[in-house]
């Protein structure tokens, strides 16, 4: 399954037995080349104000927030149980204000 940045997922990654969403922040050409991608959990959960949870903007094919700080490695071919979109130019974008206040970047 080819799967590309900034596409949203439901999927189920062991050793959780319950479907979440997650957004796929790896880049693509790591996408390609390795049977894994990088993907960062979407939750509804209300969550503090940091710059590294990302709001979703009302717009785009889900809800709630981003976790840039939540980043874990998936398997698209035994994990991903459904593409459900992806996200705009923008909301990506914030996403990766908030890839680099997770990790110290900025």
């Amino acid at each position: 399954m080819q799967v590309l940045r900034g596409q949203v997922c439901a999927a189920t990654i062991p050793p959780m037995e319950d479907e979440k969403y997650y957004v796929i922040v790896s880049n693509n050409q790591r996408n390609r080349a390795l049977p894994t991608v990088l993907v960062a959990r979407i939750t509804s959960s209300d969550k503090p104000e940091l710059r590294s949870i990302v709001a979703i903007p009302e717009n785009e094919c889900v809800y709630g927030r981003i976790l840039c700080d939540d980043i874990v490695e998936m398997w698209p071919e035994d994990d991903v149980r459904q593409i459900l979109g992806g996200l705009s130019v923008t909301t990506m974008a914030a996403v990766d204000d908030g890839l680099k206040a997770a990790f110290g970047l900025d």
